[in-house]
């Protein structure tokens, strides 16, 4: 599969009317399928996500849309433990990248495949997990639970489950076994300007409004 050296694409959109060429960071965070992501709740449990949150009923995820001072902090169970700054983006190979979209997708109970339940605009995505800020309460069963992305409170959008109806593409230069997806190959470039599209254009369907 083809992708540019740095991990951008220059995708052109037809976009608020007007044509504009579009320099987007973008990687995709496949996490277990929750209703808010503050924590696992009676009436909030995880489905999906993998082998971990099968065997043990919750996983890293549970607190990706709790905000803390402000800011979100989001975690995907990344392969190998670490996220290719380089594709996320970035020319340099640093430690992370900034102004990144994270989007995150998870198994739908109800349909076959993954669907955009959220996403993290202006994130800065870093290539090892992070620690959790002290009295964030990002803990669960004594552990704490660290971070991949973070980004302001108001730069997050999580979609109420009603409207959670975009699909995930999957094979060739999609979704993979991998619960992280940079959808950086030439085949890629048409569903990225869906997704750039449809984020642009969801409106009235946001937790945090």
């Amino acid at each position: 599969m083809k992708r540019y050296t740095d991990g951008m694409w220059f995708l052109k959109n037809w976009l608020q009317g007007g044509r504009r060429m579009c320099l987007q960071k973008m990687v995709f965070f496949h996490i277990g399928w929750m209703e808010r992501y503050c924590g696992l709740t009676e009436g909030d449990r995880i489905l999906g996500g993998g082998r971990f949150v099968e065997d043990e009923g919750w996983g890293y995820e549970i607190f990706n849309f709790k905000p803390y001072k402000g800011h979100l902090y989001g975690y995907v169970e990344a392969p190998g433990g670490h996220i290719d700054t380089c594709r996320v983006g970035d020319a340099k190979d640093d430690d992370s990248s900034e102004h990144v979209l994270v989007i995150s997708t998870a198994p739908h109970p109800d349909r076959v495949g993954a669907y955009i339940v959220g996403w993290y605009q202006n994130a800065t995505v870093y290539r090892s997990c992070q620690e959790s800020p002290g009295g964030s309460g990002r803990e669960h069963n004594g552990q704490n639970i660290g971070y991949y992305a973070s980004t302001r409170e108001l730069d997050g959008y999580l979609l109420r489950t009603k409207y959670r109806n975009f699909p995930m593409l999957v094979g060739e230069g999609g979704m993979g076994k991998a619960n992280l997806c940079y959808c950086d190959a030439e085949s890629s470039v048409d569903f990225r300007k869906r997704v750039l599209a449809y984020i642009e254009s969801a409106q009235g369907s946001n937790y945090f409004e």
